[in-house]
């Protein structure tokens, strides 16, 4: 999982995460469970899916792009660990779909 989080701290460069998310939501992932990792970054990623429809609903694109993008590279994130893939990637694919009105 650390190779995970250096990719997830690199994406910050291009706006695909906040360095500040990734170690907040790091901060909050207990190693002793192997649901954690997914469990936590599912949680940041509806977070920002709920900015980017807020924000779309405000006519501020150019934000619910941002959030959207950030949501797609943590429900990405949250599929890394063996055995989640196939439903929170169709979430992270369901999060692109959502963002298309806005671009």
């Amino acid at each position: 999982m650390s190779a995970e989080f250096v990719k997830l701290l690199a994406a910050a460069q291009e706006g695909g995460s906040t360095v500040s998310e990734c170690w907040l939501t790091l901060s909050r992932i207990n190693l002793a469970s192997e649901s954690s990792w997914s469990e936590q970054w599912i949680k940041t990623a509806e977070l920002n899916e709920a900015r980017a429809e807020h924000s779309l609903l405000n006519n501020n694109l150019v934000t619910a792009r941002r959030n959207w993008l950030r949501a797609t590279t943590y429900f990405h994130a949250a599929a890394r660990p063996p055995g989640y893939a196939n439903d929170l990637l169709t979430r992270a694919s369901t999060a692109c779909g959502d963002a298309q009105p806005a671009f």
